[in-house]
C-alpha cells in the first residue's frame, strides 16, 4: 500500500500473521462505527454532509461522539487524499468532490482501550484497571462509497480495511471487496446488512468467506443502502496491559 501517498496510515500495526482468526462472538456486542453520508449519489462539485453511524442496529440514530472521530479524508483515486476539517462538529461536510467520482470518504475513530471490571466497563486498560476481567483495544475504521463508475483501488493504510473492487453495487449483483488486515489478504467472513433489515442483532442477510487474495463476494439481493462489515483481533503485545486488539472496518454503500 502507499501510505506516503495518501497520508492517512496510523501508527504501524503488528506484523500481521497470515491466518489470524476473527473472534466474531467475542466482538459481537461491542458497539461500532459506521459512516453515514447524507448522499451517496453527488454530483461532481458538491459538498457531501455526513456523520458517523453507532451502535448495533444499521442506520440507526445514534452517532459517535464528535470528539472521538480523529480524522476524516475524502479519495478520489487520481490524487492524494484530502483532510476534512473536522473543527466544526457534526454533521461534518466534505471539501468540494473532485473529479467525475467515485469517491471514498473514509473517517478513523480516536482507538481506545476498554476494560470489563467488576464496577462495570471503564476506558482505560489493565493498568488502570488491575481487576479487570477483559480488555480490548479497539482501532476501528469506516468508509463509504459515493457516486459510481471505475473502482478505486487504492489501499487506504487502515490497520483491517475492506475495499470495493466495483465502482457501483446493483441489486443481484455480487459486490466484490477486498479485505486486508495489516496489508495482507485477511481470511475470515464479511458480513452485510441492509437499511430496514428485520432480523436479530446477529443475523445478517448476506455474508462471503474470502479467499486466499482476500477478496470475498457478497449476494446483495435488493436495492437500498447497505453496511458491510470485517471484525478481526490478536493479542495485545503486553498482555500486562490489555489482552487483545480489536479491529473493525465498515463500509457503507447504496445498491441500485
Amino acid at each position: 500500500m502507499n501510505c506516503a501517498r495518501f497520508r492517512i496510515c496510523g501508527r504501524k500495526g503488528l506484523t500481521a500473521a497470515l491466518g489470524l482468526a476473527v473472534l466474531w462472538p467475542a466482538l459481537a456486542a461491542a458497539h461500532y462505527p459506521w459512516m453515514t453520508p447524507a448522499d451517496y449519489r453527488p454530483a461532481p462539485g458538491a459538498t457531501v454532509a455526513f456523520n458517523i453511524g453507532w451502535g448495533h442496529e444499521f442506520p440507526g440514530t445514534a452517532t459517535l461522539d464528535p470528539e472521538r472521530v480523529e480524522a476524516a479524508w475524502l479519495v478520489d483515486g487520481a490524487g492524494p487524499a484530502i483532510a476534512i476539517d473536522l473543527a466544526a462538529g457534526a454533521p461534518f461536510v466534505t471539501p468540494p468532490l473532485p473529479g467525475d467520482g467515485p469517491w471514498l470518504l473514509a473517517a478513523r475513530q480516536v482507538p481506545g482501550f476498554y476494560s470489563r471490571t467488576p464496577r462495570g466497563g471503564q476506558r482505560s486498560s489493565r493498568a488502570d484497571n488491575p481487576d479487570a476481567l477483559s480488555c480490548g483495544y479497539s482501532r476501528n475504521v469506516v468508509v463509504a462509497l459515493l457516486g459510481q463508475g471505475t473502482a478505486i483501488d487504492t489501499a487506504l493504510g487502515f490497520p483491517l480495511e475492506i475495499m470495493p473492487l466495483d465502482g457501483q453495487a446493483t441489486a443481484g449483483e455480487p459486490l466484490a471487496v477486498r479485505v486486508t488486515l495489516h496489508g495482507r489478504p485477511w481470511r475470515g467472513v464479511v458480513r452485510a446488512t441492509y437499511a430496514g433489515f428485520t432480523g436479530g442483532e446477529d443475523e445478517y442477510p448476506a455474508s462471503a468467506q474470502t479467499d486466499e487474495a482476500g477478496i470475498a463476494r457478497l449476494a446483495l439481493e435488493h436495492g437500498g443502502r447497505w453496511m458491510v462489515m470485517a471484525r478481526a483481533s490478536e493479542p495485545y503485545p503486553d498482555p500486562a496491559i490489555c489482552d487483545q486488539n480489536n479491529y473493525n472496518a465498515t463500509l457503507t454503500l447504496e445498491v441500485r
